[in-house]
């Protein structure tokens, strides 16, 4: 086929690819429901049992106090999670009759992380989850959905074909589950693979690293595709194609193209300060589209919560996403479903 042939509008079209939705704990709060209670709470979401699925510093807490770690549990870093976790690190190794194999900061984060599965394993097997609204967000969502929980409850009764990790460290760009339909990435690590599982700063800081990795790879496969041209509907339309049919050399920059190419929507995702990763490649993202014409430019949304603090921060279109305000999470919701159907059918 020639250059020419792929200006077509019905080629464009074809080379469109569909919407990524990236998941935090926001959305296990909208598809987990309410386990019964005692009488006078009949319905309880945030039970203690489930409050390690939703609540990182809940997770953490039972971590800490399970393995003894009291000295390390602050409550004033509860709110910052990766400050917190590398604190308890260094808490268990200097519990007294520690075993040999707990001489060293990576071996007692392995054993701290081995806590953290059974935590997370144990919330699941008591989890309801909506299966209506799983369902159609399913039906709603893309071929690649990103999630930057641990669990797994978002593959719900899904027949799983094959599970991998991106590349030979399990602590790069975490780990992928395929379906027939789609396919589920854990950036942040799953609890099929218990190295991937990123938690403190030490993990957080590699992140901004592993993916400009990744990020060059894909940059050297767009630039393959590319021909030397300039951004163009066309150039832009062939190495989504490209992407479509997963003419890739590693899954990572697989990854990575959904990532900076697809249109994209974050939703129960706050974005911290400590996700530097994540700023790193939405920054790279708006720089690798900046020379493409906005009516071809893909999306990339938030949505965000009228009242949250950080609203007017959301405002300003950081790194180029784009906030959908919305007054509570049910609207959040419908929202989320609208955005997904929209953009994969138009």
């Amino acid at each position: 086929m020639t250059q020419q042939a792929d200006c077509r509008p019905e080629a464009n079209k074809l080379a469109q690819l569909e919407p990524v939705t990236v998941l935090g704990t926001g959305f296990l709060r909208q598809i987990l429901q309410p386990l019964p209670g005692p009488a006078d709470h009949p319905l309880q979401l945030h039970s203690e049992v489930l409050r390690p699925l939703v609540e990182w510093d809940s997770l953490l807490r039972k971590v800490a106090f399970s393995e003894k770690l009291f000295s390390a549990w602050d409550p004033s870093l509860a709110s910052r999670p990766t400050l917190l976790w590398d604190e308890m690190v260094r808490a268990k190794l200097r519990l007294p009759g520690k075993p040999d194999n707990l001489k060293q900061s990576h071996q007692a984060e392995a054993a701290l992380r081995r806590c953290v599965v059974e935590e997370l394993n144990q919330a699941m097997s008591v989890a309801q989850v909506d299966q209506r609204k799983l369902k159609e967000f399913r039906a709603a969502a893309g071929q690649h959905i990103v999630s930057l929980n641990f669990d797994t409850l978002i593959t719900g009764d899904e027949n799983i074909k094959s599970a991998s990790w991106p590349a030979k460290d399990a602590q790069r760009l975490g780990y992928r589950l395929e379906s027939a339909d789609r396919t589920y990435w854990f950036p942040h690590g799953c609890i099929r693979r218990r190295a991937s599982i990123r938690l403190g700063l030490r993990d957080y800081g590699f992140l901004p690293n592993q993916w400009n990795e990744a990020f060059r790879l894909f940059k050297a496969f767009e630039q393959r595709h590319r021909h030397g041209s300039d951004w163009t509907e066309a150039t832009l339309a062939a190495v989504r194609q490209h992407l479509i049919n997963e003419e890739v050399e590693r899954v990572d920059t697989l990854l990575i193209g959904q990532l900076l190419l697809a249109p994209l929507i974050f939703f129960g995702v706050g974005l911290s300060e400590s996700e530097w990763g994540w700023w790193w490649l939405m920054n790279q993202r708006a720089r690798n589209l900046a020379s493409v014409q906005e009516r071809s430019r893909p999306e990339t949304v938030i949505v965000v919560i009228e009242s949250d603090p950080k609203a007017g921060f959301w405002a300003t279109r950081p790194a180029g996403i784009a906030p959908l305000f919305v007054k509570d999470w049910d609207e959040g919701w419908a929202v989320l479903l609208s955005w997904l159907t929209h953009t994969k059918n138009g």
